[in-house]
């Protein structure tokens, strides 16, 4: 992966959870700019013992004055609390794609996954991992749930499976 970069956080009138694609979409068309597609930061896996770094697929919006923002907002670890850091950590990557499907919906490309240690066990968990991320991306939630969970138990500990959290929606520009 590129280098990593801090961007700042933006709240704006287009600040939906979980549509960093449409929301720059309509920032871009409304105040001008562009989009910046890459990878953002998410949550660490086991962030007591930091196992492993998620990089999850982000569009972020690049004002006329060149200044990048993340206009989206993000969840914390258990999709409870809406989070606006003051910055995120994202890697800039214009070959990170949106995918539009036969039915007119979308899916955003999987997770990355950076492994912090260099022990069995990490890569063995991220390999469950991959493998949960493809079934989920085939419809098979029961087959992710499973190797989430599988993931998980090869570190020692318990994780939430992913399951389909409302990133497939019809385009609404």
């Amino acid at each position: 992966m590129e280098k990593e970069i801090k961007v700042s956080t933006l709240k704006s009138e287009f600040s939906e959870l979980g549509a960093c694609f449409i929301n720059v979409h309509k920032q871009v068309k409304k105040f001008g700019g562009s989009e910046q597609k890459g990878w953002l930061a998410g949550n660490i896996i086991f962030p007591e013992m930091a196992f492993i770094q998620i990089w999850t697929h982000h569009c972020i919006w690049l004002s006329p004055e060149g200044v990048l923002h993340d206009i989206t907002p993000q969840m914390d670890f258990f999709n409870r609390i809406i989070l606006f850091p003051e910055k995120v950590k994202f890697v800039p990557d214009n070959d990170a794609a949106l995918r539009v499907l036969e039915n007119g919906m979308f899916k955003v490309q999987l997770e990355k996954y950076e492994p912090l240690k260099d022990l069995e066990k990490v890569h063995k968990a991220i390999e469950c991992l991959k493998i949960a991320d493809a079934k989920l991306d085939a419809g098979d939630t029961k087959g992710e749930e499973y190797w989430t969970t599988k993931a998980g138990k090869v570190l020692g500990g318990w994780m939430v499976p992913y399951g389909d959290i409302g990133i497939k929606r019809p385009f609404t520009f």
